[in-house]
């Protein structure tokens, strides 16, 4: 037996070697066989997969299309509630029955406190309802998107369909009621609703300043006569500082920003660049309006300022003296025009010498004096007169001379800072 074996294995037959090798090509061909069938059956359940998710994903879609449609429609209906009662304000305001009474987007389109403007709105009995509405809406879109990991492109293809329902007017007071974000250094329930308003670029398109007219070019003549009365008011402040001399001088500019330019800070909207660079150009305002002042203080004392003009009275005329013994010197005009030719001039110089006599010691000379003109016969002024005059000049010079050598660089510093400080507060109100 062994032998039979050992020749088996030496000398195998080809037959037997023959159905080993076919057998070895249908093992091949099932193993492929059934990794094709896997690959098959993964196929199909990634298929099943996509399936199914597409299909959860038109769930989710169709609902939130189902739930954001309910919010618009609430919407729809609270924003013509608020259109009816601005509309009904603007009649009346045409009208006009009431000169006390008036409405709210005058109000708001005048200059008023930021936080005056917020309190408004805030509760307000037809505004605040619709307010509420339109931040669940932004809301939903925002954090209850159907999709994860969506764009903010995705969001406001929605959100942007509620935007161009709300006509221009209304997006004010959407700004100004989402402005006010901080209190006593915390946000308010505010902050999210500004936030909201930020990411979806709300007011890209809004007119702030003239919110019942849609044309913008309006705006900038808003923004220009705001400028020009900031600078106006102040330039008549700093007149009135000069023409005291007061450089304590604790008169209150109640000048204020307007609403308009509060939220066209804080949103980007058409006119925030425009008013960023406005409100960090005010020192500047305000040394110009201190230049103006200085520059009227002059034109309106050219005559007062001018020696040769203040004094021309006085120009050319011969200086005589009075001997101080009591006696009364009685001379003819020819007396005098024999006299004139030797006897000082009033000139410039004279003035000059005149005025610095009264700063030290009160009086112009330490001798009598009196001024005679011998081309007018019996032309005299007195010293007493010239005195007066002196005393006038000087004090407005004083005037001038500290306007000029920064005594009232405080004043202006406080202003400044004054400014710079709503600008701050602004700022916190931003998120």
């Amino acid at each position: 037996m062994r032998f039979i074996w050992e020749h088996y294995w030496l000398n195998p037959d080809p037959v037997v070697g023959l159905f080993t090798a076919f057998g070895a090509i249908v093992t091949a061909l099932a193993v492929t066989y059934s990794v094709k069938a896997v690959k098959e059956a993964q196929n199909n359940t990634r298929v099943a997969r996509e399936a199914l998710n597409k299909a959860t994903l038109n769930a989710k879609r169709d609902e939130f299309v189902r739930h954001f449609t309910m919010l618009l429609e609430q919407h729809n209906v609270q924003l013509a509630i608020v259109k009816r009662f601005l509309d009904d304000e603007y009649n009346a305001e045409i009208a006009k029955k009431d000169e006390e009474k008036k409405g709210l987007l005058p109000t708001l389109s005048r200059p008023v406190s930021h936080i005056d403007a917020f309190n408004l709105l805030r509760g307000h009995s037809v505004i605040s309802p619709y307010m509420r509405i339109l931040y669940h809406l932004l809301k939903y879109v925002a954090e209850d998107f159907y999709t994860e990991n969506a764009t903010l492109k995705q969001k406001k293809k929605y959100t942007s369909v509620v935007r161009s329902l709300i006509r221009n007017d209304v997006l004010f007071l959407v700004a100004v009621n989402a402005s006010y974000i901080r209190e006593n250094g915390k946000e308010t329930q505010y902050a999210a609703y500004q936030q909201y308003l930020h990411d979806f670029d709300f007011f890209e398109h809004a007119i702030f300043f003239c919110p019942n007219n849609t044309n913008g070019d309006k705006d900038e003549n808003v923004i220009s006569e705001w400028n020009e009365n900031f600078v106006k008011i102040y330039c008549e402040h700093f007149k009135n500082v000069i023409s005291q001399g007061d450089p304590d001088s604790t008169f209150d500019i109640t000048f204020s920003f307007p609403p308009a330019m509060v939220v066209s800070f804080i949103f980007n909207s058409p006119k925030h660049n425009a008013i960023v660079g406005l409100m960090s150009d005010l020192p500047d305002y305000i040394k110009k309006a201190f230049e103006d002042a200085k520059t009227a203080f002059v034109q309106e004392r050219a005559f007062f300022l001018n020696m040769e003009s203040f004094f021309n009275e006085y120009m050319g005329r011969s200086v005589f003296e009075i001997p101080d013994n009591g006696q009364t010197v009685v001379m003819c005009p020819e007396d005098y025009a024999n006299n004139y030719q030797d006897k000082p001039v009033v000139d410039v110089d004279f003035i000059q010498s005149a005025i610095n006599n009264l700063k030290k010691t009160g009086r112009i000379s330490d001798s009598h004096q009196f001024f005679y003109d011998h081309d007018k016969k019996g032309s005299q002024l007195t010293r007493l007169k010239l005195t007066d005059r002196c005393r006038e000049f000087a004090s407005l010079k004083k005037l001038w001379d500290k306007a000029n050598d920064g005594t009232y660089d405080p004043i202006q510093e406080k202003n400044i800072k004054r400014w710079q400080d709503l600008v701050g507060e602004i700022q916190l109100q931003q998120r």
